[in-house]
């Protein structure tokens, strides 16, 4: 029988965290370049891995939400989900990921809209 070891785990998910990272990175290039510039790769490497952790705190882990959820930090500030009313309030309540993240996204829009 077919057995994957421990450490062959640990290096497929390091593998894959760093390929989500460098494809947020391309991402904040096409639609932040000015925080790309200001902080420079590293610098948003470092807001990446901050902003996995912020989301899967609220159960937000697949890839694509939790690339828009770096997209609110990047707009709202690092810790919108803990200074923004309007974010504390959605992310309070037990909902699956798709639909927290459509509202958080659809409030965002509102907000900036005002």
């Amino acid at each position: 029988m077919f057995k994957v070891r421990r450490e062959q785990m640990d290096a497929y998910r390091t593998a894959a965290r760093r390929d989500f990272e460098d494809r947020v990175v391309e991402h904040v290039g096409r639609c932040f370049p000015d925080r790309l510039a200001t902080m420079g790769e590293g610098g948003v490497r470092e807001l990446i891995r901050f902003g996995i952790q912020r989301a899967a705190g609220y159960g937000i882990v697949a890839e694509r939400y939790v690339c828009k959820f770096i997209d609110l930090m990047l707009v709202f500030g690092l810790e919108f989900d803990t200074e923004q009313g309007w974010a504390m309030e959605i992310l309070a309540v037990q909902l699956p990921q798709f639909r927290k993240m459509r509202q958080l996204f659809d409030r965002a829009l509102a907000e900036v809209s005002e």
